[in-house]
């Protein structure tokens, strides 16, 4: 079962029975973005299929924070030592790692996530449905992730992720809350990577 798919469960069935059982969950990604993220996925020629461009992720953030949703959180994930194994193994092996990390971050997160490629070895997660109560939960993810990273079990060399989140705010547009999921991703790679940590 995905990390965040009870946590997820929970908040749709408060938001059900808060709406009258007629309207989506709060916080839930808007449909145009849904029908957007459908969309451009197909398109992406990248080494990450599932994961959207910088523009069309930011969209998506945009549209959640604007629609008046509280919540929502965006992860900032690094692959650590990206450009090393990319110079030792070679760019198809280091195309490989990405499709990986993609793969295994659509496979702790779940479906309820939207995965954006920032470029290079950067990768995006808007979680909708989180508060900041969820911070926990989303720093075990990123531990599940890390192992499964750290233990491909194939022809791939062990990597890892550093992440920083930040949780959104009544007036955060997609630039103020992606500062504060940087600064917590900086905090990250400043104290030896491979790890977690939530912007207050």
């Amino acid at each position: 079962m995905h990390i965040l798919d009870n946590l997820i469960r929970k908040k749709e069935r408060r938001a059900h029975k808060a709406d009258g059982g007629t309207g989506g969950a709060a916080g839930q990604m808007p449909e145009t973005a849904r029908a957007s993220a459908g969309r451009m996925q197909g398109q992406n020629a990248s080494a990450q299929p599932d994961a959207l461009d910088r523009r069309a992720f930011d969209r998506v953030v945009a549209e959640s924070l604007r629609g008046g949703h509280k919540g929502g959180c965006l992860l900032l994930c690094d692959v650590d030592r990206y450009r090393e194994i990319k110079a030792i193994y070679g760019k198809e092996t280091g195309d490989a790692v990405l499709r990986h990390v993609c793969d295994t971050l659509h496979g702790v997160f779940g479906a309820h996530v939207c995965v954006g490629c920032l470029g290079g070895d950067r990768f995006a997660l808007w979680l909708p449905t989180a508060v900041s109560d969820s911070a926990d939960a989303i720093g075990r993810g990123v531990g599940i992730v890390n192992d499964r990273l750290l233990h491909p079990g194939r022809e791939l060399p062990p990597v890892s992720v550093s992440a920083g989140a930040a949780f959104g705010r009544a007036d955060d547009d997609h630039q103020s809350i992606g500062k504060r999921a940087y600064q917590a991703l900086t905090v990250v790679k400043e104290n030896g990577s491979c790890g977690f940590e939530a912007a207050l």
